[in-house]
């Protein structure tokens, strides 16, 4: 094996020259001379003692196996061709398919070349014949090798893995990668034209500090931690204690998104409120006290406007205030005094303001009836009120200026109270904004000055931390992705794009942390049948009864009692708990946790397919050392 079937050919080219010297014969008739000698004593020996002299050549084959010529051959070709070269990176863990595949052209490529050496035709077509009739046997003993190979191998690792922490950590690395490729999305990485473990580590990445390796992942991720969560182990109670503080925490997250998005920096509403209360009573104070004292004598348009007030009965509800808070009120009615009814239009004492300002209120309550909440604006009576109010403030502010400095009294005082009232108001709407679509929500916030702008957002803010704070609203908001009235109405709120943008992004990764609450609470019938079979310790057995049918050279029987076994301890618990530990790792550790799959994975698929190659190699010498001379003893036939 060593010389690939070439032994005979290379003693006599070696030894034709020399024994030329010697006899004097022709250099070819001594090269024919030698190999055939040789030819015929390999065949004696081979006849006599097939078996021995097949072990014999197996062993002394062992430093050409090792060595594996025809396989650094090929990763050398693949490293040169462009093409080929991509297909060196391992993007996932080889199957026994693929080792079984490797095994087969192994097998075909040493075969071939034994076939070729072991030649005995003069003809150049019949030695390549053989060569390729041998390679097709070595081709069919190293992919029948393989599944037998590898059963056994797993049963081993099996047993090492329940006696040895660092082969339950190996074999629980390249189990989550294998889940994490099979989450791959997108072309490049489904192709293997990228890592796929590096598309986890970016996604991880985004999702933040509470995310977890399978949070990275996909379905597949999540189906393998699901069932570690469903079998005995450690598993189990950390996933339970992850969902139980994840769903505590998950209020405290939304709020704090909803605070970034809304800027409002940390601050509450009810504090502002009462500033604002106080800062208008401070302002306004005393200027209306100073404005009570005011009269003035009315013009012909400000007569007009109180007698239309009056017949809207706006005058009856400005005296009905005045009543309330025991303020007195001149404009009274009068029966047939005229046609308005008012008794002192016009007089020498004129018109007094507190009175004027009281009117104004009326106006005021009469316009707010008028609002369609539908529509979000005010009906065309209700404008047709507020056109007849703007008229009446601009004559009391005309009305009340002072004609040396220009300032108005009435309008200075408005201002004062408007201010800080405007803020509450405003305020007021961001509290109820929620409850309203998002065309009435942009109605409402585009006439707001900037300030206005921002009570209304703490006013939201107070609203959506509200609905945040319990469950039930945590889900309408987590579902906004599907359902459009919820998400132009947050984004009205919000009104900045970048703002709604940030706040969406935020509930998107809360959204898929969510998602994994659900592994564990599948059947309990499951989990009960899987306790069961945790306490068989027949597993065991199997294992061991597959090791001693494979030193017997009993491949079948160590193929069966493996393949039983396999299906029993197929990842015993020092495994599912160390997939259960990489799974449910967050931050730092998560992402060295990642980082470290890419590696074990390339380098159990590089050990994987030296292996299937050395294995090929051995099917060759298999098929063309043993299989030929049990054949001559019969045995095969």
């Amino acid at each position: 094996m060593v010389l690939m079937g070439f032994g005979d050919e290379v003693l006599g080219a070696l030894g034709a020259p020399l024994k030329s010297l010697v006899n004097g014969q022709s250099v070819g008739d001594n090269y024919r001379e030698l190999r055939d000698g040789y030819r015929g004593m390999i065949d004696a020996r081979t006849e006599d003692a097939p078996v021995t002299t097949a072990l014999t050549q197996l062993a002394t084959s062992a430093p050409m196996i090792a060595m594996n010529p025809l396989g650094k051959a090929a990763g050398a070709v693949k490293a040169m061709v462009p093409g080929l070269k991509g297909a060196q990176s391992a993007t996932q863990v080889a199957g026994v398919g693929q080792r079984t595949a490797q095994a087969a052209a192994s097998g075909f490529g040493y075969g071939t070349v034994q076939g070729v050496g072991d030649s005995t035709s003069g003809d150049f077509g019949d030695v390549l014949k053989d060569g390729v009739a041998n390679g097709a046997t070595s081709a069919a003993f190293g992919a029948a090798g393989m599944p037998v190979l590898s059963a056994m191998g797993a049963v081993g690792g099996n047993v090492a893995q329940r006696i040895s922490k660092t082969s339950a950590y190996e074999a629980a690395k390249l189990k989550v990668a294998e889940a994490l490729s099979r989450d791959a999305r997108g072309t490049t990485f489904q192709t293997g034209q990228s890592n796929p473990i590096n598309q986890v580590s970016a996604r991880l990445g985004k999702l933040g500090d509470e995310a977890t390796v399978a949070d990275a992942g996909g379905q597949n991720t999540r189906q393998l931690l699901d069932t570690l969560a469903t079998l005995p182990g450690r598993t189990k109670d950390a996933a339970e204690q992850l969902i139980h503080s994840r769903q505590a925490g998950r209020a405290g997250r939304l709020i704090t998104a909803a605070e970034d998005g809304l800027s409002t920096q940390g601050q509450r509403l009810s504090p502002h409120i009462d500033q604002w209360i106080t800062q208008r009573e401070r302002d306004a104070a005393p200027l209306y006290n100073q404005l009570r004292k005011t009269t003035v004598n009315p013009s012909a348009q400000l007569q007009s406007i109180v007698a239309s007030a009056d017949e809207l009965g706006a005058v009856g509800l400005g005296r009905e205030m005045a009543a309330a808070r025991q303020m007195p009120f001149t404009l009274d009615i009068r029966p047939g005094a005229s046609r308005n009814g008012l008794t002192n239009m016009p007089n020498s004492n004129g018109w007094t303001m507190n009175d004027l300002d009281h009117v104004k209120q009326g106006l005021d309550q009469k316009i707010a009836k008028q609002w369609d909440a539908t529509e979000g604006k005010l009906t065309p009576l209700g404008l047709a009120y507020q056109d007849l109010k703007n008229k009446f403030v601009k004559e009391l502010d005309t009305a009340t200026t002072d004609p040396k400095s220009g300032v108005s009294l009435y309008k200075s005082a408005r201002d004062a109270f408007a201010g800080p009232s405007a803020l509450v108001d405003a305020a007021q709407l961001g509290r109820g904004a929620l409850s309203k679509d998002g065309a009435t929500i942009k109605n409402m916030v585009g006439d707001l000055s900037t300030s206005e702008q921002q009570a209304f957002r703490l006013g939201a803010y107070e609203s959506l931390r509200n609905k945040l704070g319990r469950e039930a609203g945590q889900t309408e908001i987590l579902k906004m992705w599907k359902e459009p009235a919820t998400r132009e109405k947050l984004a009205a709120v919000f009104g900045d794009e970048l703002r709604f943008r940030s706040f969406a992004s935020n509930v998107a990764k809360e959204s898929r942390l969510k998602g994994l609450e659900s592994v564990g609470r599948g059947s309990q019938t499951a989990a009960r049948q899987f306790g069961a079979g945790d306490l068989d310790v027949g597993a065991l057995t199997q294992a061991g009864g597959a090791m001693a049918a494979a030193k017997t050279g009993n491949f079948m029987g160590a193929l069966a009692a493996a393949k039983d076994g396999w299906s029993r301890v197929a990842t015993p618990q020092p495994v599912r708990d160390e997939m259960g530990s990489l799974l449910l790792s967050k931050g730092l550790l998560a992402s060295d946790n990642v980082s470290g799959l890419a590696e074990a994975m390339n380098k159990l698929n590089q050990r994987n397919s030296s292996n299937a190659q050395r294995l090929g190699a051995s099917g060759s010498l298999i098929g063309s050392q043993l299989a030929e001379p049990l054949e001559i003893r019969g045995l095969l036939k």
